[in-house]
């Protein structure tokens, strides 16, 4: 084997996180506005409800089952349920999109914001089943001492990508990313807590240099808005964007490493056509 294959078969850390910043300045606008249309501007609608219900939209989403919450109407109660559907689709369709473009980018095929919108809603359903399946999965293994946790994690961690660039199903997308990862998930191990801790250095940074905003945000549901609750929640919601955004890309291009360094990507993309 080459130094140069044997090089990408252990996945080089280095080369990914390169990527994901080239991938990240090439299609800024790209992805800013597919975040825009699917995050930004229903949170903004959300927005302008909760400050024109008193704050009663927010504290349904967050206390209305809680004893001693506030006393809330019907109408508050189902304008959250319907928020937070909304917002689930919008946030997984992103990320699903983000996934698909990343990786296409490195592929040499740029996705535009309409692509990358339509494959993220058109993968939302299966990226939304695998997630639950590893949500269980991975918290019944944190019981069993972290590790087998830990494990299922690393080997279902291009599952979502698997479903968002080659469009497979829940199942044949966990066998894909098993298949992937076989071997490398000490380097992936490496990789995402590298990645967990340098955003929550860069949470714990924003939430001090925030203050009062943060407080006012996190309280905003016990009584009426205020203008520094609009600008915390505006904020925080900037920042958990400019998350995703990241990790969506992060798995993109992780995703497409873990490809090229084990197959012809060209025979690849000719499955994909004929899938």
């Amino acid at each position: 084997m080459s130094l140069a294959a044997d090089r990408a078969e252990r996945l080089d850390i280095g080369a990914v996180i390169s990527d994901t910043f080239k991938v990240l300045q090439r299609n800024l606008r790209v992805f800013g506005l597919a975040a825009l249309f699917l995050v930004i501007l229903p949170s903004l609608v959300q927005l302008l409800l909760n400050i024109l219900t008193g704050g009663q939209v927010l504290a349904a989403q967050t206390n209305w089952l809680s004893q001693g919450g506030p006393a809330l109407s019907i109408a508050a109660i189902a304008l959250s349920l319907i928020f937070t559907l909304i917002g689930a689709v919008c946030s997984l369709s992103l990320n699903a999109g983000l996934f698909y473009a990343a990786a296409k980018d490195l592929d040499g095929e740029p996705v535009g914001v309409r692509d990358l919108i339509l494959t993220g809603l058109k993968r939302f359903l299966p990226l939304f089943g695998l997630y639950i399946l590893m949500a269980i999965s991975v918290e019944l293994g944190m019981i069993l001492l972290i590790v087998p946790g830990v494990y299922i994690f690393l080997r279902w961690s291009a599952a979502g990508p698997a479903i968002a660039v080659e469009g497979r199903g829940v199942f044949a997308a966990m066998k894909r990313s098993a298949m992937l990862t076989k071997g490398r998930k000490w380097p992936l191990l490496l990789l995402w807590l590298i990645v967990f801790a340098l955003l929550m250095a860069i949470d714990l940074g924003f939430v001090a240099a925030m203050g009062g905003f943060a407080a006012a945000a996190k309280f905003a549901y016990t009584q009426a808005m205020t203008p520094a609750m609009v600008v915390g929640l505006v904020l925080i919601s900037l920042f958990g964007i400019v998350f995703s955004i990241l990790l969506g890309v992060l798995g993109g291009v992780v995703f497409h490493h873990l490809r090229a360094g084990r197959e012809d990507l060209s025979m690849t993309k000719m499955a994909e056509v004929f899938a």
